[in-house]
């Protein structure tokens, strides 16, 4: 990974405004939570380093085909033993020759998809009927004559429909280190984020990464990673105890290469994350993804790529400035100009007044600037049990943000 290396920038540790973390404000992300519960000890990286030599090294024995359906086959051995009804294999014939390949659980399920049956229930069955049934909805029930297949050594990593646009995780891992270097040490410019401690309500940006802690995630089917910006801190006010209000940057990026999910990234201020890796004191956040179409590489280059650059580089100076525009952009005079306000830019107007009454009840104050109803929109977002509904009000969040800029 010596390219990546050698582009980073790593900066001098800078003494760090120490804050009382209030989990009150803002929302939670629990992206990378989620993460860390589910990834065994072999999905964990230390380092981008370690993290890109493993994508890069299983990058370099797979390739990429497309197929027409009649030159695949599924291969069952001659039936000897008991066990030989669960052994399957995948050929293709193309014109470099024949070749067969060992399934993953996730390239069967998707091969199975592709022929209109259900993998759970072919998981079930004796493999010769699985490979008859599946080789009669690829030739019968699948309009598209072809696929594309994605093979590493002798196991099919994945099998999706032709125009797939493959994003290679060892490109975006390399991506991120050119902004973060290793991605854990203290001088790199950004790093796997710190720990708040529960009994004080104090974070340590600089919390020592581990296993237990780290935030790099690979497997065969997707990657996960979350960095912080720990040397600019950004006092954005007062807690209600008297203490500065803290926040610092974050970015997660994800993406599957292999078609589990599309390539996404996500950008916010937050105030702390805990030892189970949930994301506290959460704002500002502005989400970007990209599906794996046939035009996605091209859009990762001219699109997400140039706004994690920009976005890792920006001034801190700037986010400052943007926060006291906020927070000194009055925008009505009384709570009926506010809903109207809000209305006009999404919201209905229940949620509206449910804005404003979050701010009042968790502010102290009447929500009369763009901060104000910043603070009220992710507050809001907090208590929806719906994924995307949450999601969408806390885009929304970011944009209002985004006009004191």
């Amino acid at each position: 990974m010596n390219t990546v290396v050698s582009l980073a920038q790593t900066v001098d540790a800078q003494p760090i405004n120490a804050g009382r973390v209030d989990v009150s404000k803002g929302t939670t992300i629990m992206d990378a939570s989620m993460n860390w519960m589910r990834r065994p000890a072999d999905e964990r990286f230390l380092s981008l380093r370690d993290m890109w030599r493993h994508a890069r090294s299983q990058s370099l024995v797979s390739r990429e085909k497309v197929v027409a359906v009649k030159n695949v086959e599924l291969l069952t051995p001659e039936v000897q033993t008991r066990d030989d009804f669960n052994k399957l294999r995948v050929g293709l014939n193309v014109g470099d020759g024949f070749e067969s390949f060992n399934f993953s659980h996730w390239s069967f399920g998707q091969l199975s998809q592709l022929a209109g049956a259900p993998p759970s229930y072919l998981r079930t069955l004796p493999s010769p009927i699985v490979a008859d049934a599946v080789m009669y909805g690829l030739r019968n029930n699948r309009s598209n004559p072809e696929a594309k297949f994605y093979t590493s050594d002798k196991q099919l990593l994945a099998a999706t429909g032709p125009d797939y646009g493959r994003i290679p995780n060892h490109e975006v891992i390399e991506a991120v280190g050119k902004i973060a270097g290793d991605g854990v040490s203290n001088d790199a410019a950004w790093r796997v984020p710190g720990m708040m401690s529960w009994s004080t309500m104090m974070y340590d940006p600089f919390h020592p990464v581990t296993t237990d802690t780290t935030t790099l995630f690979m497997s065969d089917r997707d990657m996960f990673i979350f960095l912080t910006d720990p040397h600019r801190p950004i006092v954005v006010g007062k807690t209600k105890d008297g203490m500065d209000d803290v926040m610092y940057r974050g970015f997660i990026i994800s993406q599957s290469e292999v078609g589990k999910s599309s390539l996404w990234l996500k950008a916010f201020l937050f105030r702390g994350v805990c030892c189970n890796r949930i994301i506290w004191g959460a704002d500002n956040i502005e989400t970007v993804r990209i599906s794996h179409t046939k035009g996605a590489p091209e859009r990762w280059i001219r699109q997400v790529e140039p706004a994690l650059i920009e976005y890792a580089k920006a001034s801190d100076a700037k986010i400052v400035q943007t926060v006291q525009n906020a927070k000194a952009a009055q925008i009505a005079q009384d709570d009926d100009e506010m809903v109207d306000w809000l209305n006009n830019r999404g919201l209905s107007r229940s949620r509206a007044r449910s804005v404003l009454e979050a701010v009042e009840r968790e502010e102290g104050r009447k929500a009369r600037t763009i901060w104000d109803v910043t603070q009220g929109v992710t507050a809001i977002a907090r208590e929806l049990p719906n994924t995307d509904d949450r999601v969408e009000l806390e885009t929304l969040g970011g944009k209002l943000f985004g006009l004191a800029a």
